[in-house]
């Protein structure tokens, strides 16, 4: 009945509806929160419904990664194939199409290291570097130096050429360090914010092409997210959860003390936040009260009964239905239509609910 009075006046949850908007597929349950999202948590354990939903949540995950990728690839006007399933497939993908553009964008332009900001930079860099450890240190010395400074002039001056092999040198180094744990992930964010630094150097001094460098840059910053993701441990053939995102969404937030992060303001948050808020189930007690057994018959007996109700909604067809019917946007008289559902539950309830205790027997 609840669920009735919800579908005539929907009060979505904020969270839901931006991943809605994202593209993200949500159960009802998910969609609505509470009450709903609690009795769907445990329908998992039911016979037949059970499979059915966790199918729609599936779903739900594999939108939730397509949407990151989707992001990052935003700013350079692509996106991934609606055929390329997620996982190391779509990170690949998304980190070539980004290197492609850099390719295309750099090739013009002229740069020069020897300018006083881009010395300072560097300096102050490799100065945070020494805090990594004498190993990591060592290696991002040994890395400024073959992959960026042999490359330089000798005044300084850097062409297209120059600067495409740099940047690429770097993102590679980048990604092999980010499979890694500890300093090893320290080390790759000292190098990301040393590639980070001479991007900014080419968008200042080359301020005709710097709005497609922008661009670019952007959707790099945006594609560490989900790439580092989806290459943390316990990710599944690197489809990540909201939590592994949540996680390095926080670690790659460069503001003093994680400032931008405990505001809610950090790269990506409001989709990582909004992921783990939603998209996990979270079911409260220990798995003894409200959960059916599946060797019992009239477990059995609920669960086929149940599913046109609660396990067809999660089907792709019913979940689309659903989601057109669970639209926040509703004439005036829904808000009086569900306050009357809700107010006729009581009576109409009870008497259906003891003759279905006769028939199984309970």
């Amino acid at each position: 009945a609840r669920g009735g009075s919800r579908v005539a006046n929907p009060q979505i949850d904020p969270k839901a509806d931006l991943l809605r908007n994202e593209g993200i597929r949500l159960t009802p349950g998910q969609r609505m929160g509470g009450a709903a999202q609690r009795q769907e948590d445990i329908s998992t354990s039911m016979p037949y419904v059970g499979y059915t939903v966790q199918k729609g949540r599936e779903r739900g995950y594999q939108d939730f990664n397509r949407a990151a990728y989707n992001r990052a690839l935003g700013p350079i006007g692509k996106q991934l194939p609606e055929d390329m399933p997620v996982g190391h497939q779509a990170a690949a993908y998304t980190r070539n199409a980004i290197s492609e553009e850099y390719d295309r964008v750099l090739d013009p332009m002229v740069a020069n290291f020897g300018e006083p900001a881009v010395v300072s930079e560097i300096n102050t860099i490799t100065r945070m570097a020494q805090d990594l450890g004498k190993k990591e240190y060592d290696r991002y010395t040994t890395i400024l130096k073959n992959d960026v400074l042999q490359h330089v002039e000798d005044s300084g001056r850097a062409s297209g050429a120059t600067l495409k092999k740099i940047e690429s040198a770097l993102s590679e180094r980048a990604r092999q360090f980010e499979k890694g744990s500890g300093y090893e992930l320290d080390l790759a964010n000292a190098i990301t914010e040393l590639r980070a630094s001479i991007m900014r150097m080419a968008e200042r001094q080359n301020p005709d092409l710097a709005p497609d460098l922008v661009k670019v840059n952007t959707a790099y910053a945006n594609s560490l997210r989900p790439r580092q993701a989806a290459a943390r441990t316990g990710s599944d053939e690197g489809v990540f959860t909201p939590a592994q995102l949540d996680s390095v969404v926080r670690q790659l937030d460069s503001s003093k003390n994680k400032r931008a992060y405990s505001e809610g303001d950090a790269l990506m948050q409001d989709l990582s936040g909004a992921g783990k808020s939603v998209l996990p189930s979270k079911y409260p007690d220990s798995g003894t009260a409200g959960r059916m057994k599946s060797n019992e018959l009239h477990s059995n007996i609920v669960g086929a009964a149940a599913w046109p109700f609660m396990g067809a909604p999660q089907t792709e067809l019913g979940s689309a239905l659903m989601n057109k019917l669970l639209t926040p946007n509703r004439p005036g008289g829904a808000a009086p239509l569900a306050r009357g559902i809700d107010a006729a539950a009581p009576y109409g309830i009870p008497p259906a609910f003891t003759g279905l205790q006769g028939l199984l027997g309970m």
